[in-house]
């Protein structure tokens, strides 16, 4: 273990292990930043997407002693106590990659309204989204399953 991978508080170390062990393509997209705020160096992964119609890389962070990740406009938090933890979180990115998973993205009058993840297949506006009105981006790892819809 290097001097700032031992400076990684343990939900960090825990993940970098894991990424090491099972997710070793990751690797290269992998850094370490030192954050000064919380006196200990965080995990921080960006994996580019082959989708041109997707702006930012897919992440995956260790901030405030959580695993967070993001894809097209949605992220979410998850406690990474365990092995098992960080395998589901792992699980749903994989999905991601296999265009199993899809980010939807609303907009109403040109600016950001919401995010979710879908299933492949399932109904787009479910839930909190069902009756939106606007724009809906749906997009896919790979850009096969995209779809743009207008909703009146």
């Amino acid at each position: 273990m290097n001097a700032l991978e031992a400076s990684l508080d343990p939900i960090s170390r825990a993940v970098v292990a894991y990424v090491q062990q099972k997710k070793p393509e990751l690797a290269a997209h992998t850094k370490i930043q030192p954050d000064p705020s919380v006196g200990h160096s965080i995990l921080e992964i960006q994996v580019p997407a082959p989708n041109s119609k997707i702006k930012y890389p897919l992440y995956i962070t260790t901030e405030n002693e959580e695993l967070t990740w993001g894809f097209g406009g949605w992220h979410g938090h998850f406690t990474a106590n365990s092995e098992d933890e960080i395998a589901k979180v792992f699980s749903q990115i994989d999905a991601v990659f296999q265009d199993q998973v899809l980010a939807v993205t609303l907009e109403r009058d040109g600016k950001w309204a919401g995010g979710t993840l879908v299933k492949a297949g399932d109904p787009i506006l479910t839930g909190l989204f069902e009756g939106f009105v606007g724009s809906v981006k749906v997009r896919s790892w790979t850009g096969a399953r995209d779809e743009d819809l207008q909703t009146a």
